[in-house]
């Protein structure tokens, strides 16, 4: 409660004397991670706090994609893309590493591999029409594909993938 409250450094104080007494617990690695994330000072701690949690629960999906999200934001998307792609080959049946490793392969241009994770993505989690416009957008401006595009739009328009919020329709 204290980390999403915006009290990151009491919580951040609380957790590393809980460290001092588990250190070999995950879920306090876990945390550290997460309160270190706010400083952009601190990404090299809070990686090493949730690599360390993976060593010690190494199926700690959350863990993997806050790794791959904190190299993404040091532009280091080689080790995003890994930290990802990991997630993707532990959580066959989850749709949220596809979306992220989606997400960054659309950032650095490899269209065809973002839409595959993106139609992986909504075939796990059918509420995602973000990312069926995206790949709309990709079969039209990249692809050439404009009937793909338009039979895209018109599923969603159909509602078949939930609603678009405002702020996806500023994107």
């Amino acid at each position: 409660w204290l980390l999403g409250g915006g009290e990151n450094e009491e919580a951040v104080a609380i957790i590393e004397a809980a460290l001092q007494s588990h250190p070999d617990d995950a879920h306090f690695h876990f945390l550290h991670g997460v309160g270190k994330i706010s400083d952009p000072r601190a990404t090299g701690t809070a990686i090493t706090a949730f690599e360390r949690a993976l060593q010690l629960e190494p199926d700690m999906e959350r863990a993997r994609l806050e790794i791959g999200r904190l190299e993404e934001r040091r532009r280091r998307y080689g080790l995003a893309a890994r930290a990802y792609r990991e997630e993707v080959a532990l959580s066959s049946s989850a749709s949220e590493p596809h979306r992220t490793l989606g997400l960054l392969m659309e950032r650095v241009g490899r269209f065809d591999e973002a839409s595959e994770h993106y139609r992986r993505s909504v075939t796990l989690d059918q509420a995602q029409a973000d990312l069926v416009l995206r790949r709309a957008v990709i079969a039209y401006q990249v692809d050439g594909h404009p009937q793909q595009a338009r039979g895209l739009l018109r599923r969603i328009l159909a509602g078949e993938y939930g609603e678009i919020s405002s702020a996806e329709h500023q994107e």
